[in-house]
């Protein structure tokens, strides 16, 4: 699970590979994990400690920087799926489309 997670944050550009339900899920577990975890924080840290720091930009910066990752592995399981990305923009379908199985191959080459 680690090693599918590190691998979609190192191949987020590359679309030689196909993303699988398997290895899409738990990268989407992973990352809600990590925006509860820091949204939890940062209610803490605006609780027990005054600091000029906002704490709760954690979870925007988080965010952020994960913004571009998450769609390309979306769009990315979407095609492997045999649907475009595109239909990942109307709600509710298109995680219905991620939860499609995949179709062809391993490899795009």
């Amino acid at each position: 699970m680690r090693k599918d997670y590190f691998n979609i944050w190192l191949e987020t550009f590359d679309s030689g590979r196909v993303l699988t339900r398997a290895s899409y899920w738990p990268f989407v577990a992973i990352m809600y994990f990590c925006m509860f975890f820091l949204s939890w924080l940062s209610v803490w840290l605006l609780k027990s400690i005054d600091t000029s720091i906002q704490p709760s930009a954690l979870v925007p910066f988080f965010i952020f920087a994960t913004h571009v990752p998450i769609i390309t592995a979306s769009v990315k399981r979407a095609h492997d799926a045999g649907k475009s990305g595109a239909w990942l923009l109307i709600p509710f379908y298109g995680l219905v489309i991620l939860c499609l199985p995949t179709k062809g191959s391993e490899s795009y080459s």
